[in-house]
Parts: C-alpha cells; structure tokens; sequence
C-alpha cells in the first residue's frame, strides 16, 4: 500500500489523483475514508488560505441560478418573482431578472426580504 502523504492536496483534481490512488490498492471501506481524508484535506487547505467555493460570495443571480440555489425550478423562481413573493428586479419588462442574495435567502427561508418589509413588497423593473 502507498503511504499517503502528509501536506495538504492544492486542487481537486490532486485531491481525485490521490483517491485514484487508494483505490488501486484499498477495499471498498477503506477507499471511503480516503475519500473522506482528501476532501477533509481539501476543506482544510481552503480554510486556511481563506478560499471560498465558486459563486459562494455571488451577490446577484439570474433566475437560472437562484433556482439552482434553491432547489427549485426556474418557472416557480419566476413565478414568484412576477407575484411580488420574490424580490428581484429587471431593467425593461421582459428582461431577465436579477435576485439578490439577500432577497433569494429570505424567501428560501419563508421570510420577506428587507426591500419587502419596508414597504416595497412588489418587485421593480
């Protein structure tokens, strides 16, 4: 069996080597803890460099994306969206809508947002 080494992967795609590697030589129980320990080591190696994963910091979404983030499909997204039950905003009538983070996290949530609690309830163009 291979050792495995001790400094911390600096991608995934180091991290997946180091898994193709144990599977070569681990059985299947074995091959989950390695799995285990490189993506452990991925997380701890992003930690400590202060790394976010990708769109982890995305302030706006289009309607696409903040179905993907909330597990939804696009068409409830938009439903919502023209119901004035998420607040988004579009430049001209049938543009694409632009969520705010903080609006899409409330209602996931269940919650109005803070531009529907004061008194703008309904979405702007």
């Amino acid at each position: 069996m291979r050792q495995r080494m001790t400094a911390a992967p600096q991608s995934v795609e180091e991290a997946m080597e180091r898994v193709a590697e144990a599977i070569a030589d681990l059985t299947t129980l074995q091959v989950e803890a390695a799995i285990a320990a490189a993506m452990s080591d991925q997380v701890e190696a992003a930690q400590a460099t202060d790394e976010q994963p990708r769109g982890a910091d995305r302030i706006w979404f289009s309607t696409a994306q903040a179905a993907g983030r909330a597990g939804r499909h696009p068409a409830t997204v938009r439903d919502a969206l023209e119901a004035g039950v998420l607040h988004g905003s579009q430049k001209a009538a049938e543009a694409h809508w632009r969520i705010h983070a903080t609006c899409l996290d409330a209602w996931i949530a269940g919650q109005s947002c803070a531009h529907q609690e004061g008194g703008g309830g309904s979405t702007s163009r």
